[in-house]
Parts: C-alpha cells; structure tokens; sequence
C-alpha cells in the first residue's frame, strides 16, 4: 500500500501504513530510539540474521522484513548491507574451521581430541555460512564457470535436440517427399564403389 499522509489531532502526520498497522509506528519508534535505521543496516551488514535483529526490537522478522520496504531508498541500503554481510559470512565460516584446530581440554585441564561428530558439525556450519555467502553475493562466492569450459549438456536436451532436428533420408533411398526411388543393394554398392573411386586423389 502506498504511504500518504493522513490528519492527525496532535498536528503531526502518518502514514497509511501506520493507520492500518499501528504496530509498524511502534516498532519504527523503537528503531529510532536506538540508534536508527543505521544501526541495524551495521547488523545485518555484519552478519547478523534479520530474525535476531527483530527479536532485539520485540518484533517478527516480517515485521522488520515490511518496515525495510519503507522507503525505495532504505530497500536499496538493506540490499547492499546484505551483500556486504557475505564477506562477513565467509570470514565466519573460515574461524569456525579454524577453531577446531585449537587445543581443547576439558574442566580437570585433561586434552580433550577432536572426533569424527566434531568434524562433520563445523563442515556442517560453515558450509552452511558459505552457502549464504554465495546466495547474498555471486559474483564473489558463487561457482564461477572457467571461460574456455566445455557446455555441459544433459540426455534430456540431446535427446530434445533429436526430435527437433530436420529428417534425413535413410540409406539407399534417393528423392524426397513421397516419391522415393529405392535402389536395390547391388545398386546401392556400385554407387558407393564409383563414390569412393572419385575421391582417391
């Protein structure tokens, strides 16, 4: 719905939006109250989840979600801070990985080993992370394709490029259309020998 301002008894406007939502106002109050919009663009650009960040604010991430779309200008700085955030991901996932080779022990000062559920529970989170990286960010995180890479193409579109080819003529049969004229193999042979003698240099 498209903001415009409506009276107000105390001399200040609102919005429609406020109108039909009182609870966008409120939560808008809260961002303002604590530090603004920039403050929680540095969240997000830092990494943090916008589900974490609306419950600072008692606040769905719907909520958050909707009053980011205030303004043209506050969607394009969400943007970008979310772009910015998958470098901050990507540096996340490599600490994660790092800090499992760091020794450990436990309360009694006893090393503590790294196990197989260790290992697979940090590839698990930092994929995860790298993963979130490359969809905020594909040109810096996402798969690139080397230039001089070979397409790749599955049986399904060979086979789609089959049916949609133009038909041949099956072997031994000359003319087109209806009438075909079929040699018989003796004939077809001798074409093929006098075929064969043209091309010997």
């Amino acid at each position: 719905m498209e903001a415009r301002a409506l009276p107000n008894p105390d001399g200040r406007n609102q919005t429609t939006s406020d109108y039909v939502h009182p609870f966008l106002k409120l939560v808008r109050q809260r961002v303002r109250a604590n530090g603004g919009w920039v403050v929680v663009l540095d969240r997000i650009a830092n990494g943090e989840t916008l589900t974490s960040i609306a419950k600072s604010y008692d606040c769905s991430r719907h909520t958050m979600y909707k009053l980011l779309h205030d303004t043209p200008e506050l969607w394009d700085l969400f943007l970008l801070a979310r772009r910015d955030s998958a470098m901050a991901l990507g540096e996340e996932a490599t600490a994660i990985v790092d800090a499992l080779a760091e020794p450990r022990t436990d309360s009694v000062g006893t090393p503590v080993p790294v196990t197989s559920a260790d290992v697979a529970l940090v590839r698990v989170r930092a994929e995860q992370r790298r993963w979130l990286a490359a969809a905020y960010d594909r040109d810096v995180f996402g798969v690139q394709q080397p230039a001089n890479a070979a397409p790749t193409i599955s049986i399904g579109q060979l086979h789609l490029r089959v049916l949609m080819a133009p038909p041949t003529q099956p072997a031994g049969i000359v003319g087109s259309g209806a009438s075909f004229l079929k040699l018989s193999p003796a004939e077809a042979d001798v074409e093929v020998e006098v075929t064969e003698e043209r091309t010997e240099p």
